[in-house]
């Protein structure tokens, strides 16, 4: 809300945003954020400067706490094998050597073995020697790190706290071996790297070339001991094998002496192929023949006339000259009829013939009866012959391929025992010991230092901003108008130690920046209470004390008095010496309930400054809180007509509930505001307060409006507000007094 500074803007009731101190502002563009930001490291930089010294000190200290690490690498080979290839588990024999050599047993077996190295009891008496004769480095470094373990079991007690190395043999603990210890694969290759960071470089090196002997070795007593029971077990299944194959051929011998060799006969195949197709036209003209006689039969018992039965016997049968190879053997009569397929016709019907021909017919059924039989006898022998032969060569291909079986587990397994007794390699070897590294792996503590300075500036950053968002104070003209819903009418800086005593007196050296300050403020607020009236109370108010009214009035007073215009000045603190004048004499009583108002008012005059002084305290009792009420109002309007100007150092809002009143009886309230110091919800609740009265009881609100005071030029310049306080500190000191100054 931009306002004119002189204009005064009444309020009803504060809004719960504004009360609150809510950002009011738009978002601004990006360029203005740049600003903003560069603004806020200007004012925050002493803060950041000191985070990143306190960071940078601490990173120091722990550098050249933490001594310089060294890291000893060596490596190993392992050779899969063919199975495990081709079933693609490499990548989990790969993780088997891993989570063996990191092991707790594995580590045990190293830590066991240590001790009994020479090198080691070398590298362990030389460190013995160093921390019974240590330097200044070193018990620097000691206290430090003690007072960290300290620290640390403060924060986090363990009962029993794990050590790096252990006091009694000068080895690494299990929990410290296992954190310094690394094992990775080198890419996907059958390489694996184990490497082992210590203080000490040559504890380094002997520690990890200990880790990968003992896993080799460790591996070639378990093959050794794979190879061992694989042996055992080759030999009992060869000894069985051999037997085995001994009963194989024994049988197989004694078949082919019991049956001889078997041959394959395709002519008796061909016999019985034979001897089946001829069984098949026997009963195919056994069928036909049957038909035939079985029509005859069946005629004869229905009463048919002779020459039809006569007819059907001489009918010819269909397929007689198949059955001439089977049947050689009939009458001659019957050959001749076969052979010629017809009976020949006569003249006349003859029962004798057709008897004959019956009997024919009946006498070849039972021919082919009896050729069925003996052929199908036939067949079945020569397939019962062929059976027998068949299995006895099925019988001698088993034991041949059982021979055969038997023969090559034996040899396959004489390979296997051969291979054992002479073992190529046990599929792990050594590529390459650790050498005792010359230069630490650790970073170097000035890197370090560095990367700290740079995130304790960002940190200090942050912090600088999270701190600008939590201050809840006021600290520029537009921010205060936005936030309390009233004007302000500028700003005063902060005095110089000194400034003012007691009596008020000014030094010799004025300072022009508060004095150009006071008169621009005492100018206007002059101006408001005289504005289109006649308007001569002015009391000067805060939220509690320490905010500057007391001085923001007594320099008001003083710009009044330049321009000799009769002023007074009411306060709690007014001096006790100096000219008394006459006040109010008691036949003037404002209220005659009150018996220990005193006979007359002591009004005093400050010659330095010009204006006459009223303590509070001449009004009633000595209690400031009841003063300032309807007493200190009725007594205003006795002495309006002796003075121009009145000006009220008033007590704060919060500090006396009569100033409530008074605001409703003066010309105007000027409400100081401390600069960076009054937080937003106070100073709302306290024009708040004031207002209530008003509002209640609905009679004429009250004129208020703001000053910043006690503005500290130099931190306000950094904010680059744009107003007043960013200039005064910029300007020249005067050459002459101050126009506030009184000689």
């Amino acid at each position: 809300m931009s306002q004119n500074p002189g204009e005064f803007i009444p309020i009803g009731r504060l809004s719960s945003r504004a009360a609150l101190g809510a950002d009011t502002q738009p978002s601004l563009p990006p360029e203005q954020m740049f600003h903003e930001i560069i603004n806020l490291v200007r004012r925050r930089r002493l803060f950041i400067a000191k985070v990143v010294l306190a960071g940078t000190l601490l990173t120091g200290v722990a550098a050249f706490v933490v001594p310089p690490a060294y890291t000893a690498t060596a490596q190993f080979m392992f050779e899969p094998t063919q199975a495990q290839m081709a079933a693609g588990l490499l990548e989990t024999v790969v993780d088997t050597h891993i989570a063996t050599l990191m092991s707790d047993a594995r580590l045990r077996d190293v830590l066991k073995a240590l001790p009994d190295l020479p090198q080691y009891k070398a590298v362990s008496a030389r460190a013995v020697s160093q921390m019974a004769n240590p330097t200044l480095g070193d018990r620097l470094r000691g206290s430090l790190v003690a007072i960290g373990k300290g620290l640390k079991n403060v924060v986090l007690p363990s009962p029993n706290p794990p050590e790096a190395l252990q006091a009694a043999n000068g080895l690494p603990s299990l929990d410290a071996m296992k954190n310094s210890l690394l094992v990775r694969q080198e890419r996907r290759s059958n390489v694996i790297s184990i490497s082992y960071r210590d203080v000490d470089p040559e504890r380094a090196a002997i520690i990890v070339n200990q880790v990968v002997q003992t896993h080799v070795d460790r591996l070639t007593d378990r093959m050794q001991q794979q190879a061992d029971a694989l042996r055992t077990g080759l030999d009992n299944r060869l000894i069985q094998s051999q037997a085995e194959l001994e009963a194989a051929d024994e049988a197989l011998r004694a078949h082919v002496s019991a049956h001889g060799t078997p041959s394959a006969d395709a002519a008796a195949g061909e016999l019985t192929a034979e001897t089946s197709r001829q069984l098949e036209l026997v009963r195919s003209e056994l069928l036909r023949r049957q038909e035939r006689l079985e029509q005859v039969r069946k005629l004869q018992l229905s009463g048919a006339p002779p020459e039809k039965i006569d007819a059907l016997l001489r009918e010819p049968l269909v397929g007689t000259q198949f059955a001439r190879a089977v049947a050689p053997i009939t009458a001659p009569e019957s050959q001749a009829d076969v052979n010629s397929g017809t009976i020949a016709a006569k003249p006349t019907v003859s029962g004798a013939d057709s008897e004959q021909r019956l009997q024919r017919l009946e006498h070849d059924v039972d021919v082919f009866r009896l050729q069925e039989h003996s052929l199908a006898e036939r067949i079945a022998s020569l397939q019962a012959a062929s059976g027998a032969d068949l299995a006895q060569r099925r019988e001698r291909q088993t034991l041949e391929r059982r021979a055969a079986t038997a023969a090559d587990v034996v040899r396959d397994l004489l390979r296997q025992q051969q291979q054992l007794k002479d073992p190529s390699s046990t599929g792990v070897q050594i590529l390459a010991q650790a050498s005792v590294p010359q230069r630490p792996s650790s970073l170097s503590p000035y890197l370090y230092i560095s990367a700290a300075m740079i995130a304790f500036a960002a940190l200090g950053g942050g912090a600088a901003s999270v701190l600008e968002r939590m201050d809840r104070s006021l600290r520029s003209e537009r921010e205060l108008a936005t936030t309390l819903g009233i004007g302000c009418i500028g700003l005063v800086p902060e005095p110089e130690e000194g400034r003012y005593n007691g009596r008020w007196r000014l030094p010799e050296c004025p300072s022009p920046p508060y004095d150009q300050a006071i008169e621009a403020v005492a100018a206007v607020a002059l101006e408001v209470i005289q504005h289109r009236g006649d308007g001569k109370i002015l009391a000067v108010t805060s939220s509690g004390p320490g905010e500057g009214k007391t001085a923001l009035a007594v320099g008001i007073a003083a710009y009044a008095a330049r321009f000799q215009r009769r002023v007074l000045l009411i306060c709690a603190d007014a001096p006790s010496q100096d000219v008394k004048l006459t006040g109010l004499s008691s036949e003037t009583n404002l209220d005659s309930d009150v018996s220990a108002q005193r006979a007359s008012l002591e009004i005093r005059r400050d010659s330095a400054l010009g204006f006459d002084c009223l303590a509070l305290d001449e009004i009633g009792d000595a209690n400031t809180a009841s003063l300032v009420g309807s007493q200190l109002a009725n007594s205003l309007d006795k002495l309006r007509d002796r003075y121009d100007y009145m000006i009220i150092a008033a007590p704060g809002v919060f500090e006396s509930a009569g100033i409530r009143i008074l605001a409703a009886r003066v010309d105007g309230v000027l409400f100081a505001v401390r600069w960076g110091s009054t937080r937003r919800d106070v100073a709302a609740n306290a024009i708040e307060l004031l207002m209530k009265p008003a509002l209640l009881s609905g009679g004429p609100r009250p004129k208020i409006f703001a000053v910043l005071t006690r503005v500290n030029l130099k931190a306000h310049a950094g904010y680059r507000r744009g107003d007043t306080g960013e200039f005064l500190g910029k300007r020249p000191q005067r050459s002459g007094g101050s126009g506030l100054h009184v000689s």
